[in-house]
């Protein structure tokens, strides 16, 4: 089973990638880029929804490549979008928002 997520790394960028492991592939993540990363939302999905979600934040592409992209207001804006988005809708969905220093799950009727 594989999943797509997107993980804020540091203060200002986002990865959007899959894996079968989310904290395997996140803790790997800190490692890699000696940054916090937590975990922003994770669903069950492949390279087709990985790729759509690419194309959605296109404009919003760092330098380092084609999973990563700027932390703007605008993207999070996107990123809150995605738990009604029709891609989405029916996926088993886990969000998890940071808030100061603390996370909440979303309520699924939420979802």
């Amino acid at each position: 089973m594989t999943f797509v997520y997107i993980a804020r790394v540091g203060d200002d960028v986002i990865k959007i990638g899959s894996t079968v492991d989310v904290p395997k592939r996140i803790k790997a993540l800190a490692v890699q880029t000696r940054s916090p990363v937590v975990l922003v939302l994770s669903f069950m999905g492949g390279s087709c929804e990985e790729r759509y979600l690419h194309d959605i934040f296109d404009e919003y592409r760092t330098e380092r490549g084609r999973e990563w992209f700027h932390c703007t207001p605008e993207c999070w804006t996107l990123i809150k979008s995605l738990r009604v988005s029709k891609i989405l809708k029916g996926a088993a969905i886990r969000l998890r928002w940071k808030v100061t220093r603390t996370h909440f799950d979303v309520p699924d009727f939420m979802l």
